[in-house]
């Protein structure tokens, strides 16, 4: 994301620690309820299209072609969360993704982070056949986490350290 200053032009956009905690607290409930939702387990192209796609990510990744990555993980999940049926599940998820870009994408350029997410990817799919959504909407909620805990180490302040009298007594 952009943002523009009178006199001092654009620059990009960096997000508090506050500010992620608060975006990754929709995305949480957002991934983890459209997840618990997916109605289209019977729909075997949906599935052969999940399938085409995650193997399409770890192209990419193996390519180390970040465009491709970056459009493969989008069609991916874009495609995971048609399966709920539901449009404005799906464009609320679009939205809160949108805002998120710019603290998701720092960890593309990672190799261990891009491994795990084709594991993650592979595991997805698996719970999906497996018809498995507890599961599933738990691991959405895990595979979100590396690139908030990486965006947070590198960009954010230190999280705030409550003073010694701050803290409650044990035992309340």
């Amino acid at each position: 994301m952009i943002t523009r200053e009178p006199f001092k032009g654009a620059a990009v956009r960096f997000f508090s620690r506050q500010d992620v905690h608060d975006l990754y607290e929709v995305r949480e409930v957002l991934h983890q309820q459209a997840a618990l939702r997916i109605r289209r387990l019977d729909d075997a192209a949906w599935i052969q299209a999940l399938e085409r796609l995650q193997r399409d990510h770890e192209r990419a990744v193996a390519g180390l072609d970040l465009m491709a990555v970056f459009t493969a993980n989008k069609a991916f999940h874009d495609t995971l969360f048609q399966g709920t049926g539901n449009r404005y599940f799906v464009r609320a998820i679009e939205y809160s993704n949108a805002l998120t870009h710019c603290i998701r994408s720092h960890a593309l350029k990672h190799p261990q982070f891009l491994s795990r997410a084709c594991e993650e990817h592979r595991a997805i799919t698996a719970l999906v056949k497996a018809r498995d959504l507890s599961a599933l909407a738990r691991l959405c909620l895990d595979h979100m986490q590396p690139a908030r805990r990486y965006y947070e180490e590198k960009f954010c302040d230190p999280p705030a350290v409550a003073a010694a009298g701050d803290t409650p007594a044990s035992g309340v």
